[in-house]
């Protein structure tokens, strides 16, 4: 039982950790997803073909544009999932009230 319990806790515990990625590395991420968004429809993934390299480099398993933006997952098991989200571009209105712009 207790050998089970601890393979369990190892499975919920993997997984990358945040990386730590410099300013300049995520600017160029964040061009990069900005160059796919008119090529891409909205919840549609992005071809591996089609990955710029810097996206690439993330080794994801998936980049795909949802509501929210770039969701570029680097791991995922069962329910459970991690990557980067390059949201779409908002706007502060007031207090937690955001305006967003989806082009496409």
């Amino acid at each position: 039982m207790r050998l089970l319990a601890t393979i369990v806790l190892c499975l919920a515990a993997c997984g990358p950790s945040k990386p730590d990625l410099s300013a300049d590395e995520a600017t160029c991420i964040v061009r990069a997803v900005r160059l796919l968004e008119s090529k891409v429809e909205l919840n549609d993934c992005v071809q591996k073909a089609d990955w710029p390299k810097v996206i690439r480099d993330l080794k994801p398993e998936s980049v795909c544009r949802r509501g929210s933006g770039f969701d570029i997952q680097v791991w995922s098991r069962f329910v459970e999932a991690k990557g980067y989200l390059v949201p779409a571009e908002y706007s502060l209105v007031h207090g937690s009230l955001y305006w967003y712009s989806i082009k496409g």
